[in-house]
């Protein structure tokens, strides 16, 4: 942060994605959750699992120890941390 300068780059396609926890939640286009921690070294993902059909465009939430994910037709899912 003191310089600026890049740390890494990771190219994932549209979607969307918040940080809970240290780490990032990501929800990608085609729907695919990824979880991983931060880091300085780069993007380790821990998940990566197909979860809805169709455009994902909607962030992920968590909440009560649950992510739920929501396509742009409506369909919802709630999983369990």
């Amino acid at each position: 942060m003191e310089t600026g300068a890049l740390k890494w780059s990771e190219k994932l396609g549209g979607g969307a994605l918040m940080l809970a926890d240290g780490k990032l939640v990501i929800l990608s286009e085609p729907g695919e959750l990824i979880i991983g921690p931060t880091s300085t070294d780069g993007f380790k993902p821990s998940l990566r699992q197909h979860v809805l059909p169709s455009r994902c465009w909607v962030q992920p939430t968590v909440a009560n120890g649950r992510i739920f994910c929501r396509n742009n037709t409506g369909e919802m899912v709630a999983l369990s941390l």
